[in-house]
């Protein structure tokens, strides 16, 4: 099992940052500045080559961060919200490949990752919820 994200100075991996796409084959990239994740999303699903390589590194990234989470907190569950139940068949291969890869195997087989029922609207939830704690609790200015 690589415990990459342990090392002090882990090998470096080939990234996508430097990618400069031909608009002709990214029309969704044309306007954006940058492109949002919906943008993307979309044009991954409809098989664009360039979106489906950011998503798969995405996905890559996202599970090496949730090992670190499952490693250090070892959590029944991680409810993930925002993008995500969107995104999640773009998503979900390398994520679950990465935390496989990476994560301690008995933490990550007691937690469970699961979309959340809020989805996009997530942090508006989070949102109102602070400020009714913040109002009941009476740090109002």
């Amino acid at each position: 099992m690589s415990r990459a994200h342990l090392l002090p100075n882990p090998p470096a991996k080939p990234r996508i940052n430097n990618y400069r796409p031909d608009p002709i084959d990214c029309p969704w990239l044309v306007n954006q500045a940058p492109p949002t994740t919906k943008v993307i999303a979309d044009a991954a699903h409809r098989g664009e080559a360039a979106a489906l390589a950011i998503m798969h590194e995405a996905g890559e990234r996202f599970g090496e961060m949730l090992a670190i989470l499952v490693d250090l907190f070892n959590p029944e569950r991680i409810v993930l919200g925002g993008f995500y139940p969107h995104c999640r068949s773009l998503l979900d291969p390398t994520l679950h490949a990465a935390l496989a890869r990476e994560a301690l195997p008995n933490p990550l087989r007691r937690c469970e990752i699961l979309p959340s029922a809020l989805g996009d609207t997530i942090g508006s939830h989070g949102a109102i919820a602070t400020a009714l704690h913040a109002a009941s609790a009476g740090n109002v200015p």
